[in-house]
């Protein structure tokens, strides 16, 4: 009698321990309230309306039933699916790593995350699949862009002048010094008894900052690109219309599907909703959450592209052999000055949407100085001395060229910082002085 019952009191506390799993994701921070605010069932971009108020179904219910725990190793079908943490570590099922490989898992779990990106915990490579996100009952569905997505044509009038991508952001990073794309949390409760409420968007909930462009190869299709807060790449997405899926990272990571789509009156619609998670809340009731954002872009305004020829206004002509510079100097002078306005301009070109550019416009007063050098010449330009060779110089510095030209009638430099960004768009920034004698 004593035996038995030792086992029911061992059997009765291996129950207790089971209970119910929580599938919670890692804590993904929180910022301030940015962007296009919407109330899920009553507002979405800017006024249009959503699903009116609606209850959305999806996902399942909460179960009332618990099995019982089996302590022991968690690496097979039968421990990796009982709902309980066997081996005693916290992680149950696909929460626990020893699950991996062992059972098909959710996305949104330890064993699915791992899954996508090469079982390293490092969310910035990419999955193929997403069957939560391909399925087109998924809750998010009916609050993400409708209709068919854009192709890289229709897509093309949407990226400014001389760029070739357009950055996908709807606010502010958390400490406002660069555009972002931020999402809120969208939530439900259910219960098995009583039902779900409807789909809402927390307020001041917005998720951590992810930076996203889409943009234009040359040959015609688009690119889906991901990069973290320095702007290195985590992914890049060949697409041939604007839906996608990938793996978003920031302080966590998660599978988000992004459409980009035509609205009725001319402008874009872009989502980004992610994969679905349940979360159980101790009363038999469960919370339902995916993250979502939903904004729209105007077309881009077109213009004939600029025509500026940096030439024309600055020091031109052949360049002076040092016996003739020296003829400029008076007998005994080493150093000589003439004033100048040092003049910027800027221009920014794309294959695809043509080139943009500004006005040459005065930076400021300043003069220009040649100095004797050993047994020839410089320019002095700063705190640097180009040396002067046949009336000519030249100085660079990383993507800065700098040229200086010595002629019968004047004396300056250009200097140009250009550069190619990853669509192919090419810019650069000049600036020039020129002074006569």
């Amino acid at each position: 009698m004593r035996r038995f019952s030792l086992t029911a009191v061992v059997v009765a506390i291996l129950v207790a321990s089971c209970g119910e799993t929580k599938d919670e994701r890692p804590n993904a921070g929180s910022g301030d309230d940015a962007g296009t605010h919407a109330d899920a069932g009553v507002e979405v971009d800017g006024g249009s309306t959503v699903d009116g108020g609606s209850t959305v179904d999806g996902g399942t219910q909460p179960s009332d039933d618990v099995g019982v725990c089996a302590a022991g190793p968690e690496n097979s079908p039968a421990a990796c699916t009982d709902g309980c943490s066997n081996d005693g570590d916290s992680s149950a099922d696909c929460e626990d790593r020893d699950c991996c490989g062992v059972v098909s898992c959710p996305l949104d779990t330890e064993c699915g995350r791992r899954a996508t990106d090469g079982g390293t915990g490092d969310a910035g490579t990419n999955s193929t699949t997403f069957p939560e996100l391909d399925d087109p009952s998924r809750p998010s569905a009916v609050y993400e862009c409708q209709g068919e997505p854009l192709t890289a044509e229709q897509f093309r009038a949407f990226v400014p002048q001389g760029y070739g991508s357009l950055k996908l952001a709807n606010g502010q990073n958390w400490n406002g010094t660069r555009s972002a794309l931020r999402t809120r949390r969208t939530t439900r409760r259910c219960n098995a008894v009583t039902g779900c409420t409807a789909w809402s968007w927390l307020a001041n909930d917005v998720q951590p900052d992810y930076q996203v462009s889409l943009g234009l190869r040359p040959e015609d299709r688009l690119e889906l690109r991901h990069e973290d807060d320095a702007g290195a790449l985590l992914k890049a997405l060949s697409l041939t219309v604007a839906d996608g899926q990938l793996i978003l990272k920031s302080v966590a990571s998660r599978p988000f599907r992004m459409r980009m789509t035509l609205l009725p009156e001319g402008d874009a619609c872009v989502s980004f909703a992610s994969t679905l998670s349940r979360t159980n809340q101790g009363d038999g009731s469960v919370l339902e959450e995916f993250e979502l954002a939903r904004f729209s872009f105007k077309p881009a305004t077109r213009t004939p592209d600029p025509v500026f020829n940096v030439g024309s206004a600055t020091c031109t002509g052949t360049p002076l052999a040092n016996s003739a510079i020296a003829a400029k100097f008076t007998p005994g002078q080493t150093r000589l000055s003439r004033s100048a306005s040092e003049m910027q301009a800027s221009r920014r070109c794309h294959a695809l949407t043509g080139c943009t550019g500004s006005e040459p416009t005065t930076v400021n007063g300043q003069s220009n100085t040649l100095v004797v050098s050993g047994t020839g010449f410089a320019y002095e330009w700063g705190v640097e001395q180009i040396r002067i060779t046949a009336g000519e110089g030249r100085w660079t510095s990383g993507a800065s060229v700098a040229s200086v030209l010595v002629a019968e009638t004047c004396f300056g430099h250009v200097l140009e910082t250009s550069g190619t960004d990853a669509f192919g768009s090419t810019w650069a920034d000049l600036t020039w002085s020129s002074s006569a004698w």
